[in-house]
C-alpha cells in the first residue's frame, strides 16, 4: 500500500511538473516570438533610416561644391555676376 501510494504522488508530481513546463514552454514561445517581431521592425527601421543617411551624406556633399552656392544664389537671392545680363520674359496675354 505505500508503494502504491508512493507511485501515485510521484507520478502526480511528475504531471505537475510536466504540465507547469508545457505552461512556461508556451508562454516563452510567445515571448520570443513578440521580440522577433520587434527586432524585425527595428531591423527595417534601420535600413531606412541609413537610406536617409546616404542621401544626407550626398546631400552635404553637392553642397560643398562652389557651383552649388552660386546656383542657390541666383535661385533664391537674384545673383547676377557682372557681365551679364538678366531677360525676363512678360506674356501680356491675360487669361
Amino acid at each position: 500500500m505505500p508503494n502504491k501510494f508512493l507511485k501515485t504522488i510521484s507520478a502526480l508530481i511528475f504531471i505537475i511538473a510536466c504540465s507547469y513546463s508545457f505552461v512556461i514552454g508556451i508562454k516563452n514561445i510567445f515571448r520570443y516570438n513578440m521580440f522577433s517581431q520587434e527586432y524585425n521592425r527595428i531591423q527595417d527601421r534601420y535600413v531606412v533610416e541609413q537610406e536617409r543617411n546616404q542621401t544626407y551624406h550626398q546631400q552635404l556633399a553637392e553642397m560643398e561644391t562652389p557651383t552649388y552656392w552660386e546656383l542657390e544664389a541666383r535661385k533664391q537671392l537674384g545673383l547676377v555676376l557682372p557681365g551679364e545680363s538678366v531677360y525676363k520674359l512678360v506674356n501680356k496675354r491675360r487669361f
